[in-house]
């Protein structure tokens, strides 16, 4: 159950819900093309904004997603971002907070593959390091995986795992 305030600010959004890295949950959601907003629960239902950013004049966001990164001890909040009009396709940026969401850094690049990304997904492998899952829509579509040892190290050329030009596919969230 979203709180009204959270409705009316969603504009086309996906919100993303996760675990908090010490109890509760976190949800970030995209407002509009440029703002991200930050909520946290104890269970669920009742949400507390904690944070907001808006992203710099220009850009344009897709919608944002966060993990905790144990190695740093801080969350990534991460999305894909068209950097400016000039820009002709969104590059994957991310952004650091420690675990109170009281310090942030700026955005910065995370990976570029040249493909415009939406629909990203990053998950923790069992044996470390990260899975990156994402739709691309600049070069037709498919599902396309690539891999890191870290959350900000370097990210390996993606492999479609769909068939390309599959416009019907969707990356799954999780």
């Amino acid at each position: 159950i979203l709180p009204s305030e959270l409705n009316d600010g969603l504009h086309g959004s996906t919100p993303f819900v996760c675990r908090a890295h010490d109890k509760g949950f976190i949800m970030v959601l995209r407002s509009g093309s440029t703002n991200i907003m930050v909520y946290k629960s104890d269970d669920l239902i009742e949400w507390t904004r904690i944070a907001s950013m808006l992203m710099p004049r220009r850009s344009q966001i897709d919608d944002a997603r966060i993990i905790w990164d144990e190695k740093s001890s801080s969350y990534l909040l991460y999305f894909p971002m068209l950097e400016n009009s000039k820009d002709s396709y969104m590059s994957l940026y991310g952004i650091r907070t420690d675990k109170n969401f009281k310090n942030w850094s700026k955005p910065q690049q995370i990976a570029d593959w040249g493909m415009n990304i939406k629909d990203i997904s990053v998950y923790p492998n069992p044996d470390g390091g990260y899975t990156a899952l994402f739709k691309d829509d600049k070069n037709g579509s498919g599902i396309y995986v690539s891999s890191a040892e870290s959350l900000s190290g370097k990210w390996s050329e993606p492999v479609v795992i769909t068939p390309e030009g599959d416009k019907a596919t969707e990356c799954p969230a999780a």
